[in-house]
């Protein structure tokens, strides 16, 4: 499992977690969880896709280009605005394969403009936020 979503769980899960991954139990739900689209299956295809990226490009030379961007202050237009340039652009160029690159990419950019929110915010604690949401 990728290690952004052990960031989220705070340890990797138990080889019977990882046997049961499609079924987690949650503490606040009554029963197993019975994915209706794929959700588990598209997060693990997620994080995959962002091992891959720090393997490619996005990894050379020690310093991504968003970490220079996030410095001078500008992080979160930047990554909100990829969300705007990738959703725009979809089903516009290409085949449906170029398509469902532009979704990856929009998710991508969510999540680091996920993360620069709650670096803005001081929000450390996920659990802080869930039960703001409750």
């Amino acid at each position: 499992m990728s290690e952004y979503i052990n960031y989220w769980l705070k340890e990797p899960p138990s080889e019977s977690d990882v046997a049961e991954y499609e079924h987690l139990e949650y503490p606040d739900c009554d029963g197993l969880i019975d994915y209706k689209f794929r959700e588990d299956e598209l997060i693990e295809e997620f994080a995959e896709y962002i091992d891959q990226t720090y393997g490619g490009h996005y990894g050379q030379g020690g310093l991504q280009s968003s970490e220079v961007i996030v410095d001078r202050g500008h992080g979160i237009g930047f990554f909100l605005g990829n969300v705007d340039k990738y959703n725009g652009r979809y089903g516009k160029k290409g085949f449906p394969s170029d398509h469902r690159k532009d979704l990856m990419k929009i998710i991508h950019y969510g999540f680091l403009a996920l993360y620069e929110h709650d670096r803005l915010n001081k929000t450390d604690d996920i659990e802080d936020f869930y039960n703001e949401v409750k």
